[in-house]
């Protein structure tokens, strides 16, 4: 009881945002469940959460911070479970073949450097296969609301994401000290002081790196229909089950049906499986990302009081003027979307009229972001 008033608290003082209030309704039907001794379906949850935000505010359908809240706790808690027993760790396989080494067993292991680095090791393969389910779930919306991808989100989310727990756990000890005796908090949060700032650093290096963000372009609404319906269809595959051993002997006896119960074994199953999955999966991404070739279009944005002129033709685009007296940011909020709505990465030349703030200063916000590595 007291773990969800807690949460209903920190729900409340961080906005109550859809994603917000999802988490906490399905963290209450959680704890519901352990009270009553029930079990928890997070599917069930999950629609629950989604009914009575809707029957609240039906807006919120359309809202993107509702879609992509609820395909990320899709993937995480109903496709990670199924890529993560399709997708065991591989070292766990030669200690027992053809399945993930039990909890009972890791259990049993003698707990040495080694044993510690493999623990480490499975840790992080199953926040890489959790990461998969979830970015395959949220990839086309990520396309179709912010058009682009980023590229060095795997190996970040691998390396910074298992510190949070330890940043959350002393953060909440440091506060708590702090109220008491501040030398003790202050004592306690250091090393949240000493995680945040490599996160920091490690995140400033990263827009540095080169492809940091591959800008894809706004999919039409059926590229992404027809990603989830790839998406679906090579799932369905990934959980086909292998004939049984016994059952395909009978079926394919004797000398001659040697080959088809070899073509039919767990092996080979599962290696069709992969191969099938893998192209449906392949199949989705070159529709999700596939665009029309580029022809001649005049465009003038909407700016407010100011101009702002792009033309396109093929593969050159030329940008006429671009800045506003009545909208802040308009480079920012205005131009730079637009540009990576249509999958533009290069401007062959900017035409300025003259030099009054209605017509330069968005420009001049695109050239410090180009600058500081923020536009791509």
């Amino acid at each position: 009881i007291s773990a969800g008033f807690l949460m209903a608290l920190y729900t409340v003082m961080t906005g109550a945002s859809a994603a917000s209030v999802r988490a906490l309704i399905m963290f209450l039907a959680f704890l519901l469940s352990r009270l009553s001794k029930r079990s928890y379906d997070s599917l069930s949850a999950m629609a629950l959460a989604a009914s009575l935000i809707l029957l609240k505010s039906p807006g919120y359908l359309f809202d993107s911070g509702f879609q992509l809240s609820f395909s990320a706790a899709y993937g995480a808690s109903i496709l990670s479970p199924v890529l993560r027993k399709k997708l065991p760790f591989p070292f766990d396989k030669k200690d027992q073949p053809g399945a993930a080494m039990t909890a009972k067993r890791r259990r049993a292991e003698a707990v040495t450097g080694k044993e510690r680095l493999k623990k480490l090791a499975r840790a992080q393969w199953e926040s890489a296969v959790s990461w998969l389910a979830i970015q395959l779930c949220t990839l086309p919306l990520i396309a179709y609301y912010f058009y682009e991808i980023p590229v060095w989100s795997l190996p970040l989310n691998l390396l910074l994401v298992p510190w949070a727990r330890y940043i959350l756990f002393l953060g909440a000890a440091g506060g708590a000290a702090g109220l008491v005796l501040p030398a003790a908090g202050k004592l306690i949060l250091l090393p949240v002081n000493g995680i945040l700032f490599l996160y920091d650093t490690l995140l400033r290096a990263a827009r540095q790196l080169p492809a940091g963000t591959w800008i894809c372009g706004k999919p039409e609404l059926w590229q992404a229909a027809a990603f989830y319906i790839c998406l679906a269809a090579g799932m369905c595959l990934f959980q086909k089950k292998p004939l049984p051993v016994k059952k395909a002997g009978k079926a394919y006896g004797g000398s001659a049906g040697a080959d088809r119960r070899r073509r039919h074994s767990p092996l080979c199953v599962r290696n069709k499986a992969l191969l099938g999955t893998g192209a449906f999966l392949l199949a989705g991404l070159v529709l999700l990302f596939w665009r029309s070739p580029d022809g001649f279009s005049l465009t003038m944005l909407n700016v407010g009081q100011g101009d702002c002129i792009v033309v396109r033709e093929g593969s050159r685009v030329f940008l006429s003027d671009g800045g506003s007296t009545n909208v802040s940011e308009v480079g920012k909020y205005r131009i730079l979307p637009y540009l990576k709505s249509q999958r533009i990465r290069r401007i062959e030349t900017v035409l300025l009229s003259h030099d009054d703030a209605d017509h330069i200063n968005g420009i001049e916000e695109l050239l410090v972001m180009i600058a500081e590595r923020e536009t791509a």
